[in-house]
């Protein structure tokens, strides 16, 4: 059996633009793992959707002064959290220690290792152990080489078991094909938008874009038995 793992980073785009991505694949029927940001609500995870933490510890972040507060603030935001993702893939030892002293989140996304599915997981020894599992696409960092998720999920080797697949609702919600857009956006301070606004954007897409490649990887897992699609946790259960 293959895992196929699908997460959703939140990076500050509106709450009814993660909805659109959030149920544009539990429609299908298959659970996601969305990292959320927005820690001025509380997310609670069911049976298709887990939640885990998107925090920004980079410099003059808008969540919070300092790591601590950053935590505290996630903590409330997401109760009985176990994976974190930080803003820009961002990390020290120093920051996997104090996450681990101040929170019970066992699960660590900060690796971006595409195409390497050698690696199952690896235990930082902390003041408690803490799963790390790489994430193997991407779709921002994918744009720049063109490289379809439906591609990588094909290549596969045959004893490679496990595929983390990572997306950004507001590259769904566009449907980019490349970063243009979502710079041009960006540039004007409009990535916080309805899905209402930017279905003009995805009407205008002639290439294939990432909204596009999610729905080839969703049939493809769909149609496929010996693919099985499983939440973070889910996951890092099994390999335990």
């Amino acid at each position: 059996m293959k895992y196929v793992c699908i997460t959703l980073d939140q990076d500050w785009c509106s709450s009814e633009t993660l909805k659109y991505a959030i149920d544009f694949i539990v429609a299908k029927n298959l659970p996601v793992t969305v990292f959320v940001t927005d820690f001025n609500k509380e997310w609670i995870s069911t049976d298709y959707i887990e939640y885990g933490v998107h925090p920004n510890f980079l410099a003059n972040s808008t969540q919070g002064e300092g790591i601590e507060h950053i935590l505290s603030l996630a903590k409330k935001s997401v109760p009985n959290c176990r994976a974190w993702r930080s803003h820009s893939l961002y990390q020290s030892t120093r920051l996997t220690d104090i996450v681990s002293t101040f929170t019970d989140w066992d699960i660590e996304l900060n690796n971006y290792l595409p195409e390497y599915t050698d690696l199952i997981v690896s235990q930082f020894p902390s003041s408690r152990l803490m799963n790390r599992l790489p994430t193997h696409w991407e779709d921002d960092l994918e744009l720049r080489r063109s490289k379809e998720a439906i591609d990588f999920l094909r290549d596969l080797k045959s004893q490679s078991w496990i595929s983390i697949f990572n997306f950004h609702p507001i590259h769904l919600a566009i449907n980019s094909t490349s970063m243009s857009v979502y710079d041009n956006l960006k540039s004007k301070n409009k990535l916080a938008e309805s899905p209402i606004f930017y279905e003009g954007y995805r009407k205008n897409v002639i290439e294939k874009g990432i909204l596009d490649q999610l729905k080839d990887l969703i049939e493809h897992i769909n149609s496929n038995d010996a693919i099985e699609c499983i939440t973070i946790s889910e996951l890092v259960d099994i390999i335990k």
